[in-house]
């Protein structure tokens, strides 16, 4: 094999560095649209609901589980033979994502709107139960969130999968790309909330949401026609992950116990139930000082997703 010419690899890596770069600030603006579109559905679903409480259990529920769902089936997908056949590959599934998160958004209100026919037909079946109903309007208003909000959770395991070079900068790589998506929806909520309601609306709001998702889009397709290192004749190649191997480490502690660590993650969950139900009753309460449910979710939110961030 013939050895890579320096001089003919340094213009290729060069530019994956730049390529790297810009892909962190993608991420910092899909995280602040992500935000975006979370406020406007809280004040969206408040006209539509009619009751503060039931519009922010409806968005968190769909949002959280939809950033579950999404990080964990993209997780299978871009470690999959068909994420890993080529080294670009998870960069253009983040692109189909940011695409598909624009449009979608773009059309939610819309077939929100739509289904108002769907509530008129099924009231008089629950017209004796206002539980009953509620809980109609919330799986049919959940499901519609649930559909971007997984798109949104899958976009963190696709440029993890693109970024991360090495098994030792995994942690490095993936906690800077949380770390700018979460500040970057805190920039969000609070301007959501604000500024971009107030001055624009929620119609204009969404729709620019949605241009700035279609254009990371676009510019993700363009980034990803560019020569990957992993491409380049005579570099060696990052070999894809397997997940039946452990990375053994003679100075790590013994594994744990699988009950023991089966209560660590009961006890994870319910740490993250109960933080969700503060953040419920907290925008409730703070609605009653304020008088704006929007200003009280945006409040919320901000203080939330930051002190996530800072913690």
């Amino acid at each position: 094999m013939t050895p890579a010419n320096p001089a003919a690899t340094a213009d290729p890596l060069r530019a994956h560095a730049r390529t790297k770069s810009i892909v962190f600030a993608f991420f910092f603006l899909s995280g602040a649209c992500g935000l975006i579109y979370e406020v406007v559905w809280m004040r969206l679903l408040g006209l539509f609901m009619g009751h503060t409480v039931h519009s922010v259990t409806t968005v968190l529920t769909a949002f959280m589980g939809g950033l579950a769902l999404g990080s964990y089936l993209a997780g299978r997908i871009v470690d999959s033979p068909f994420g890993t056949r080529h080294p670009n590959r998870p960069l253009l599934i983040y692109g189909v994502l940011e695409a598909a998160i624009g449009l979608y958004c773009a059309l939610l209100p819309h077939l929100i709107h739509a289904a108002e026919p769907l509530f008129q037909a099924i009231y008089p079946l629950a017209s004796d139960s206002f539980e009953l109903f509620n809980l109609l309007r919330f799986l049919v208003c959940g499901s519609l969130l649930l559909i971007p909000t997984t798109f949104m959770g899958a976009t963190l395991p696709a440029l993890s999968r693109y970024l991360v070079a090495r098994q030792d900068t995994l942690g490095l790589t993936v906690g800077r790309l949380y770390a700018l998506n979460t500040f970057g929806a805190v920039l969000g909520s609070f301007a959501t909330g604000f500024l971009f309601i107030p001055a624009l609306g929620m119609r204009l709001t969404t729709y620019g949401a949605a241009l700035v998702n279609l254009a990371i889009a676009l510019a993700v397709f363009i980034l990803a026609q560019r020569k990957h290192p992993d491409d380049i004749h005579g570099l060696p190649r990052v070999p894809a992950p397997n997940p039946k191997s452990e990375i053994q480490n003679p100075k790590s502690s013994p594994p744990l116990p699988r009950p023991a660590a089966a209560l660590i993650l009961i006890a994870f969950a319910l740490s993250g139930f109960s933080a969700m139900v503060y953040q419920v009753a907290w925008t409730n309460a703070l609605a009653l000082v304020l008088g704006s449910s929007t200003y009280a979710f945006s409040l919320i939110v901000t203080a939330f997703i930051a002190g996530l961030a800072l913690g």
